[in-house]
């Protein structure tokens, strides 16, 4: 099944399990390597970062003036992911002011206990599991502390009986961050 995937996909797909050596990545650079698509998968499963991070360490070989692209994509997506970490710490220290317990889950989780830098996990939002005595509080102050509902108001309804999640907040500084309180 592997390879029926485009090499774009392969390439992901293999810098993504452990243990790909630069042999490998090196052969599949130079079979023939379509660097916008490239670009575009990988931004689109958040995997800029660790991708360029990679394929930059390939021994022996140089980008091609076409990966830039990807490189200036990468750059701008650890950018977002270190907003990301600032806001989650700040929102960690807000939750911490109240005594409220908070368990980071999914791609927050690992980000701060499997990966060596935040910046590694990929991920769109973050979820915080709360004690549902105090789920409803502290999103609460959150959205005190001017996080805003991504959402109108009438979807809290379909939230409580469709998600296991309030409904998703955004930053206060409009960098497009999303925490869910579970």
């Amino acid at each position: 099944m592997y390879r029926l995937l485009d090499p774009e996909s392969r390439l992901l797909f293999r810098v993504a399990r452990p243990g790909a050596s630069d042999d490998e990545l090196r052969a599949l650079l130079e079979g023939g390597v379509d660097f916008e698509k490239l670009s575009r998968l990988a931004e689109r499963e958040r995997a800029l970062v660790p991708l360029w991070h990679r394929l930059a360490r390939v021994d022996g070989w140089t980008p091609p003036d076409e990966a830039e692209q990807l490189n200036t994509m990468a750059l701008v997506a650890e950018f977002q992911m270190e907003v990301l970490h600032q806001r989650l710490l700040e929102a960690l220290d807000l939750l911490a002011t109240r005594d409220i317990e908070v368990l980071l889950l999914k791609g927050a989780g690992l980000a701060v206990s499997v990966y060596p830098r935040f910046i590694d996990r990929p991920m769109w939002d973050m979820d915080l599991l709360i004690r549902p005595e105090r789920a409803r509080e502290a999103w609460k102050l959150l959205q005190d502390h001017g996080w805003n509902e991504a959402f109108v108001r009438a979807a809290e309804d379909f939230y409580e009986t469709h998600h296991h999640h309030l409904p998703p907040l955004t930053d206060p500084a409009g960098a497009g961050t999303v925490l869910e309180v579970h």
